[in-house]
C-alpha cells in the first residue's frame, strides 16, 4: 500500500503542490480575516474631570475684591471663567464679577478678565470697570492667583482715605494688585 502512495505521488507532483498552495493559501486567508478584526482596545481609565468651582482669599490694594475679600470662580470650559467676589477696602464694600479666559494648561496659566466692580459706602457708591492680567498656578487642588491691573470709575463718586481723603469721580483711574490663594472643588 505504501509503495502505492509512493508511486501516486511520483505519478502526480501537481496534487502536492496544488494541496501545499491550498494549505498555504488557508492560513494567508485566516491572517487576512483576523488582521480585519476589529482590535480590542485597551485603554486607561479616563481621568476625572477638572474641579468647575474655586473659592479663595483675595488681599490687594485697589482690587475689585477691595483690601480684604473672598472670591467665587466657576469654570465654564476649559479656557473660560467668571469670578465673582465680596469685600472691603479703602473706598468701602465691593461687589465684583468678571469673566476670565485663561490661556495655557497644566499648572501655570496666563489670565486676563475685565467687568464691572461697585462701591458701596454709607455716603457714596462707584460703579468701576475693572481690568486684570496675571497668572494663576495650580497645586493639586490649591490655586494661587498673582494679578494687576486698573480700574476706572465710570459713574458715581468715591472717598478714599489713605494718607489724606480725596473724592474721585466718574474718569478716575487707580492701579491695582493682587494675591488670591483658594481651593478647586
Amino acid at each position: 500500500m505504501r509503495e502505492h502512495h509512493r508511486r501516486a505521488r511520483a505519478k502526480h507532483p501537481g496534487r502536492l503542490i496544488l494541496a501545499a498552495c491550498a494549505t498555504v493559501i488557508a492560513a494567508l486567508a485566516s491572517s487576512v480575516a483576523r488582521a480585519q478584526e476589529s482590535p480590542v482596545a485597551v485603554t486607561a481609565p479616563a481621568p476625572a474631570p477638572a474641579p468647575s468651582n474655586k473659592l479663595a482669599l483675595v488681599v490687594g490694594l485697589g482690587t475689585p475684591w477691595g483690601a480684604l475679600g473672598a472670591a467665587y470662580q466657576r469654570a465654564l470650559g476649559e479656557s473660560f471663567a467668571i469670578e465673582t467676589g465680596v469685600g472691603y477696602g479703602l473706598t468701602g464694600a465691593q461687589v465684583a464679577l468678571l469673566p476670565k479666559l485663561l490661556v495655557g494648561s497644566g499648572k501655570g496659566r496666563f489670565y486676563m478678565q475685565a467687568g464691572p466692580s461697585l462701591t458701596i459706602a454709607p455716603s457714596h457708591y462707584g460703579v468701576w470697570a475693572a481690568g486684570e492680567i496675571g497668572g494663576e498656578f495650580s497645586l493639586g487642588r490649591w490655586a494661587l492667583t498673582f494679578g494687576a491691573g486698573a480700574g476706572v470709575l465710570v459713574d458715581g463718586s468715591v472717598r478714599i482715605c489713605f494718607f489724606e481723603c480725596n473724592t474721585m469721580r466718574p474718569g478716575h483711574w487707580l492701579p491695582e494688585t493682587r494675591l488670591s490663594f483658594g481651593r478647586a472643588f
